[in-house]
């Protein structure tokens, strides 16, 4: 609360907590916008998150 209250007072309009966070904030502006069409596309495909629910990853 500490840090998004400081962010406010500083007048920034978004502030990212935490180093993964952040990584992963900065990622797709590292990334090449074609993996990341390519990426959004697996995302956001129908039936994307039936194949991704909960325990997809033991089968």
């Amino acid at each position: 609360m500490r840090v998004a209250l400081a962010a406010y007072d500083a007048g920034r309009v978004v502030r990212v907590v935490g180093l993964t966070n952040r990584l992963l904030a900065i990622s797709g502006a590292l990334t090449p916008p074609f993996i990341l069409r390519w990426l959004m596309a697996k995302m956001f495909a129908p039936g994307a998150a039936a194949r991704s629910g909960p325990g997809s990853a033991a089968r």
